[in-house]
């Protein structure tokens, strides 16, 4: 291997680093490190005057690999990190070639001018250096499949599929059921959007919507139809479709419907909610799309009725399951939700025929309203808000512990078209604690309800059960001091109130929809205590982004929507998915995991700890694809034998920046080493000097990759090699990058404690601490109290004499 050839450039920041250090000094420091054949000062690096000299430098000096000392690379907003690699590619560098010596917000500008600051200047530039001299270029980047897989044929994975297909991408679109849309076609009357107070009917919008895909040569729908198994391999997604045999031939099949009117066998219509039935050919509404019938196999005992009557001879009941494997780039969950189940629930009644939940409610409403127990009009219907959702107080525990943020606003909707339609039907609404109808449509539907005298009643179920002439009686607990209904009809006694009612309609939580073929075990994702598939970090700025690259979760099966919201996601997740398909690679960035097979003892601990589903086991060991790893190192602190690493962030190169790191602290001063999260502890001591703070000179700082991609033994070798205090700071709670990186860096920091206590070093001298971006005080007051202690405790027993 050829040695590296190392350009050096010192920035002035316009006299923001000169004015406190020697850059002069700097620079000529800088020129006798190794390998070093460039090095340079700039009056201000980043404008476009001196960017054009330093492209021209670099191709002039023959330099492989570039130091900027300046401002920082994870905070500067003149001179990021991208902007560096961006500017190295222009240069025909690898993007992986560079690191920066930060040397304005976490010296010139953190500590008071003097030798102190400028000692440290130059240790950091050393580090930079050292850690500089053992890069290595980027791995490959990965070719990736332009077709998209879309599980789930509802709203969301309609938009995904058409926004992909219209930029000329091929799309395949599996649906488990029989027919596209998904749950808005079981929804008779939908709210346009939350701020607008229209609707739309689905018997319109579903069938316009289903027909763009189908209509698309593009896009492949297969219905009736999952995806048995699903792995990642070299950079994609290799996916196994099984389809039930195709006995209706979709070319020739008229809907003339000749074909059910023989049909001796009843199915029960999940489209229905089991409240109705269907035939065994059939279609579940006239105007499902695809437009054919389909045969349910669990129902069709194959009389051989259908393909005789059928004019068409569209029917083969000789057809067999059909079954294709294929490769994509991109995988959109957009599986939908599952109304909460309220069996458990047996103070909710729902052994009885008349206690139903809303989706139910909604394909009553398109039959016509009849109690199922006898077909009678309902005199009093109750709505029960929070059936199984917000389970906690004085609630059992059972059902779902959020919000579905929905229900109320569709119960205010049901309540309306019963009290507008059925004129004889009285209505009333239970509700739990409150009631939350967000944006203008919803709150405005609230308003009407209550204008048109709709009973509120503000308590807890105690049990719904049968009463007397074949109706219902409902029993509530009051809750807090409010003792009657919003009209005065309901009043409690003793904190009891009991109502007579002929059918009760339980607004049930959405929860996330069954998995039965293990799809996001399979695609190794992590999953929330309701059960929704963990957004990546920053979530705010990353919706529908999962943990695992490329996999994106749209619609109601990433948490509570309405039509639109899911629309909205399936629109986002395409144009995120976009970039990919239009390179037609996924690039990999300077740092990523790797598995040398000759240490790998196939233990499967990376495997178990990786948060982004990038690795898996093989017959020649473990493996990880470098095009789902997001190089947050747990692998690699986490591997017993040292078999996983990251590439650009080795142990061997964080103990060179060690090594270098104290030569400037004087005698008698703790050397303090911060080893900072990548994303928001450095960012903290960055923005502390941006705050006007200051800290101890005589700590310096490694951006590492997660808390927690720092091992075990590479910190008792960091104590060996004399230094005497190290702070590993992470993300703060519930904002760790990679999911739980800093409790498990924090769990392991307590271990450490204990071995260090065996082994006769304080624990004062290894401290964790939660520092988010803006914790910059405490930050800076954790160094302070560092330097303290460790000056009481002295120097570090267990570690040689480092750098002297």
């Amino acid at each position: 291997m050829a040695e590296p050839k190392i350009g050096i450039w010192i920035c002035n920041c316009k006299g923001q680093v000169s004015n406190f250090l020697d850059t002069a000094l700097l620079e000529q420091e800088a020129a006798k490190l190794p390998y070093t054949v460039f090095a340079a000062r700039k009056d201000i690096l980043c404008s476009k005057a001196e960017m054009a000299n330093l492209k021209q430098e670099i191709k002039d000096s023959g330099v492989d690999r570039v130091l900027f000392a300046g401002c920082s690379a994870r905070t500067s907003l003149r001179f990021p990190e991208e902007f560096i690699t961006l500017t190295l590619d222009q240069c025909g560098i690898n993007k992986a070639m560079y690191e920066v010596a930060n040397i304005r917000e976490q010296c010139a500008w953190l500590h008071e001018p003097g030798p102190a600051a400028e000692a440290k200047a130059l240790d950091e530039i050393r580090m930079a250096h050292a850690r500089l001299s053992l890069d290595r270029e980027s791995l490959p980047d990965v070719l990736i499949s332009d077709k998209a897989l879309v599980v789930g044929g509802g709203p969301a994975g309609l938009a995904a599929a058409k926004d992909l297909a219209g930029v000329g991408k091929q799309v395949d679109i599996v649906e488990r059921g029989t027919f596209l849309g998904g749950r808005l076609c079981q929804i008779s009357l939908l709210f346009q959007t939350e701020n607008w107070d229209g609707k739309c009917v689905s018997m319109c919008v579903g069938p316009v919507q289903a027909s763009g895909a189908i209509m698309n040569p593009l896009i492949g729908v297969h219905t009736q139809a999952r995806v048995s198994h699903i792995e990642k391999e070299d950079g994609n997604f290799l996916a196994t479709v099984e389809a039930a045999p195709n006995y209706v031939d979709e070319d020739k099949c008229v809907s003339c419907g000749e074909c059910a009117r023989v049909c001796p066998e009843f199915a029960v219509s999940s489209y229905d909610e089991g409240l109705f039935s269907r035939k065994a050919i059939d279609k579940d509404f006239a105007r499902a799309v695809p437009d054919k019938y389909n045969i349910l196999e669990q129902y069709c005992t194959k009389c051989g009725e259908c393909e005789k009557i059928c004019p068409t001879q569209a029917i083969n009941l000789n057809a067999q399951p059909e079954k294709f494997q294929d490769t994509y780039g991109a995988v959109f969950l957009g599986t939908g939700f599952d109304a909460a189940t309220v069996h458990n629930r047996p103070e909710l009644g729902y052994a009885s025929p008349d206690v139903v939940t809303g989706m139910e409610f909604e394909r009553l409403l398109e039959h016509g309203v009849k109690k199922p127990s006898d077909g009678e009009t309902p005199e009093h219907i109750v709505f029960v808000l929070c059936a199984g959702s917000r389970a906690t107080r004085d609630k059992e525990g059972l059902g779902a512990p959020h919000c579905s943020k929905t229900c109320c606003g569709i119960t205010m909707k049901q309540a309306l078209r019963v009290a507008q339609g059925m004129m004889e039907t009285e209505v009333t609404i239970i509700y739990y604690y409150d009631i939350r109808t967000y944006e203008r449509t919803f709150e405005s539907m609230y308003d009407t309800v209550r204008k048109m005298g709709i009973e509120f009643v503000k308590g807890n179920i105690d049990s719904i059960t049968a009463g007397g002439q074949g109706g219902l009686s409902i029993a509530l607990d009051q809750l807090d001091d409010q003792a009657e209904s919003s009209g005065g009809e309901h009043v409690f006694e003793d904190g009891k109130l009991t109502i007579d009612a002929d059918m009760v309609v339980l607004a049930s939580a959405q929860l996330p929809q069954k998995d039965p073929d293990n799809l996001v075990t399979q695609l190794q994702m992590r999953m929330d205590e309701a059960g929704f598939p963990i957004e990546n970090q920053p979530r705010i700025f990353r919706p529908t982004e999962s943990l695992v690259d490329r996999v994106y979760v749209i619609g109601a099966a990433s948490g509570p929507k309405v039509v639109q919201q899911a629309v909205e996601q399936g629109h986002a997740a395409a144009m995120t998915a976009l970039p990919y398909f239009l390179k037609g690679k996924k690039e990999i960035g300077k740092f990523a995991s790797q598995i040398d097979p000759q240490y790998c003892i196939s233990c499967r601990i990376c495997e178990t700890v990786c948060p982004h589903g990038a690795i898996k086991f093989t017959a020649e060991g473990m493996v990880c694809d470098p095009a789902f790893c997001q190089a947050c190192g747990f692998c690699a602190a986490a591997c017993p034998t040292h078999a996983a690493a990251l590439v650009n962030f080795s142990d061997q190169q964080i103990l060179d920046q060690t090594n270098v790191a104290f030569q400037g602290v004087n005698n008698g001063d703790p050397k303090i080493l911060a080893l900072l999260c990548y994303w928001c502890s450095y960012a903290a001591a960055d923005l502390a000097s941006v705050n006007g703070l200051k800290a101890p000179p005589n700590f310096r700082s490694i951006r590492i990759r997660c808390s927690s991609s720092v091992n075990t033994a590479l910190i008792m070798e960091m104590f060996k090699q004399g230094v005497d205090g190290i702070l590993v700071g992470g993300c703060p709670p519930k904002g760790c990058h990679h999911i739980n990186g800093n409790y498990l860096t924090d769990k392991r920091t307590a271990l450490m404690h204990k071995l260090m206590e065996q082994l006769g070093i304080s624990t004062t001298r290894l401290r964790f601490d939660y520092i988010g971006v803006s914790n910059y005080q405490l930050f800076v007051d954790t160094i302070a109290d560092m330097d303290k202690k460790l000056r009481d405790l002295g120097p570090n027993p267990a570690g040689r004499n480092l750098n002297r």
